[in-house]
């Protein structure tokens, strides 16, 4: 890890070198000091021994002093690439007649401005520049006939030739530093690329190797894990089978000493009986929901448009008509629709339905709500009721399996909870509470759908579909009066218990 780290500092450092000045452009500051020295070591002292003009020495000296001062702005970090170029076509077009035109040795400049174009610039600046020097030089040679009295020709043929001497060494020396310095740039360029090929090429080597364990880990621990379900599904067929054989033999053999002899039993023999057969109906129930844990773990989904809303108005019908005589309002937001497997959610609201109700048992007037509210860019939805509520200090045992915050006062295995966390893992959501004593508790829980939005709605199946349920009634064909109120936060419509 620490080697792929370093090799990525690398690149980024590689990157980060190319957005600062290019290769050629560092090498503007040496172009800078030796164009400074041939103009005043070379160029200056031989047009004096020449006795050339005084003109052509004092562009060619303002050219000098213009390389000093593009030097001192290149270590500022400020590089006049294009104004050098455009100085230099400047300084050529002013002494090009009064240094003998196209017969003498001005023209052998010109390469040294092309050299310089093709070295410092790219793309189409390149070619722009590169076709404006050309231009500019065929300009020359066009109108030099129909000025030939600018042209001033040398003294003498030994002038000619020192000047023709002195223009092939300035320009070789500087189209050969140019070359030489861009090729050079290139090599070093080349065998930093090299070194990190053969880097990266050495850390894929060892991703591959990562890859190829990390591959082997993966299929050992599937291994393991298939090895682990099939033993809890054999365990599963132990608990389904082998034990309730003996359950049902207690249940049996007790209903029949209660039958055979239940006159010669003694108060305290009967009682003890009826707890003995108590004890093992308890232990079946526990047993039916220990099944039930495990098979939501390896129910297959089929996910499906699911109407929340219709689903809980019938678990809220059926638990009215189970107490008939009890005062209870349910809260319900219309048209709560989800992705996901039908089955699973039924269960889900009916043990937080179940929860509510049963805790809500002993008000005068009990409030349940089913609802949803936003929580950053997911949609929560939550059960919330009115009823005893818990101590938050043990909100780390609310979803574990057999675990129960309340006593024998309200039935119940503690297994309910720990199905809906199971229920909505499975849905890639999250569940948790929040709830004071004696103040109720609201259970939130979120989907990895979430609510749909108004054009899924208009599109989905309301009956969301034809697949049996094993614990669901049949959607409700809900009245006017479900969606008659707003249900404020919760977006939902308020109905009568009696009205369910």
């Amino acid at each position: 890890m620490s080697d792929t780290v370093s090799l990525l500092q690398k690149v980024a450092s590689a990157v980060s070198d190319g957005q600062e000045p290019r290769m050629e452009l560092r090498l503007f500051k040496l172009l800078c000091v030796v164009a400074t020295l041939l103009v005043f070591l070379v160029i200056l002292p031989v047009n004096y021994l020449l006795h050339l003009s005084p003109g052509i020495s004092l562009a060619v000296g303002f050219l000098g002093l213009s390389t000093i001062f593009f030097f001192l702005e290149a270590r500022r970090g400020r590089y006049h690439v294009a104004s050098f170029f455009l100085l230099l076509m400047l300084n050529l077009n002013l002494t090009w007649f009064a240094n003998g035109g196209s017969q003498e040795s001005i023209i052998f400049y010109f390469f040294a401005a092309f050299v310089y174009v093709l070295v410092f610039f790219r793309g189409g600046l390149r070619w722009l520049l590169l076709s404006l020097a050309i231009a500019n030089g065929a300009g020359l040679l066009a109108v030099e006939p129909y000025f030939l009295q600018w042209i001033v020709p040398y003294a003498s043929t030994e002038h000619r030739l020192a000047d023709l001497i002195t223009s092939l060494v300035v320009t070789a020396v500087s189209s050969s530093l140019m070359l030489w310095s861009v090729l050079s740039s290139y090599d070093r360029e080349q065998r930093r690329l090299t070194s990190l090929n053969a880097e990266l090429e050495r850390v894929a080597d060892e991703n591959r190797k990562l890859n190829e364990d990390l591959d082997l880990r993966v299929r050992e621990r599937t291994a393991r894990l298939e090895s682990a379900m099939q033993e809890q599904e054999s365990f599963c067929y132990s608990v389904s089978h082998d034990l309730r054989a003996p359950l049902r033999h207690i249940n049996s053999y007790g209903a029949i000493l209660e039958e055979e002899c239940g006159g010669c039993l003694t108060g305290e023999a009967r009682a003890y009986l009826e707890r003995i057969r108590a004890s093992s109906a308890t232990m079946g129930i526990l047993i039916d929901d220990l099944l039930e844990l495990s098979r939501i773990g390896r129910f297959k989904l089929l996910k499906k448009n699911v109407h929340l809303s219709e689903c809980a108005g019938a678990i809220a019908r059926r638990l009215q008509e189970s107490e008939p005589g009890r005062s209870a309002e349910f809260v319900i937001a219309p048209r709560l629709m989800v992705d996901g497997d039908r089955i699973l959610l039924v269960q889900l609201l009916e043990n937080l339905l179940g929860n509510a109700w049963k805790y809500t048992g002993r008000l005068e007037h009990s409030r349940i709500e089913l609802g949803t509210s936003s929580s950053g860019d997911r949609e929560v939805f939550f059960v919330k009721d009115n009823g005893v509520g818990f101590d938050m200090a043990y909100k780390d045992k609310l979803f574990g399996a057999f675990q129960r915050l309340h006593g024998s006062e309200f039935e119940g295995t503690g297994i309910g909870l720990a199905t809906v966390k199971r229920i909505v893992e499975r849905h890639g959501g999250t569940v948790w509470a929040e709830a004071a004593v004696n103040e109720g508790a609201t259970v939130y829980f979120t989907l990895a759908g979430g609510a749909q939005s108004p054009l899924q709605l208009a599109m989905a199946d309301p009956g969301g579909g034809a697949r049996p349920t094993r614990r669901c009634c049949p959607p409700l064909a809900l009245g006017p009066e479900f969606y008659a109120r707003d249900g404020g936060a919760a977006r939902g419509g308020a109905f009568p218990a009696a009205d369910l």
